[in-house]
């Protein structure tokens, strides 16, 4: 949908832009609370702080970007995203060995969660967890030493990402 056409479903059909945020959490909440029924794929919860998250240093989560984990399961997350875009015409963001990511906005429909929701619920149920232990994603395992913005004011120097291990990175690597 184009930002256009943003504002004018905004203005024609709620009263304030709050109503229309409200729209969107209650479609995440719906959607989060039906992926709690997976038996293989894991869906992290953004709204759901966890204290063992605070722990390892991940105290927020943008709950419109969904975590789809296919840790332990026969599927890897670039699979995943491949039939989710060749089979159901989903697109996501991203994915890595261990997870996909989607990004959600206020423009998502209700319509559009559901068809994620029955992909996801389709998919899982033909998959197989390869094995009970280990499962516990180590995508949460990092050590946070700072705040971006303590990282961010701290004095720094550049160094090759091949000499970087065991450092503190003053800037946020993300790897497409």
């Amino acid at each position: 949908m184009q930002y256009e056409g943003v504002l004018n479903k905004m203005q024609t059909e709620f009263n304030t832009p709050i109503e229309y945020y409200l729209v969107f959490k209650s479609n995440l909440d719906e959607f989060y609370k039906k992926m709690k029924s997976l038996k293989h794929l894991r869906v992290y919860n953004g709204f759901e702080r966890k204290e063992k998250d605070i722990e390892k240093g991940v105290y927020d989560f943008d709950p419109s970007k969904i975590l789809i984990s296919v840790r332990g399961c026969n599927i890897t997350g670039k699979e995943l995203y491949q039939i989710l875009l060749y089979k159901y015409k989903i697109q996501l963001e991203m994915a890595s060995r261990d997870y996909a990511l989607a990004m959600t906005s206020l423009c998502d429909t209700r319509e559009g969660f559901h068809r994620l929701e029955r992909a996801l619920l389709e998919i899982d149920d033909d998959l197989e967890l390869l094995a009970e232990e280990g499962l516990e994603s180590d995508l949460l395992s990092l050590h946070m030493a700072f705040t971006p913005y303590e990282a961010s004011i701290q004095e720094g120097e550049k160094v090759l990402l091949i000499n970087s291990q065991g450092r503190i990175a003053k800037e946020s690597l993300y790897v497409y």
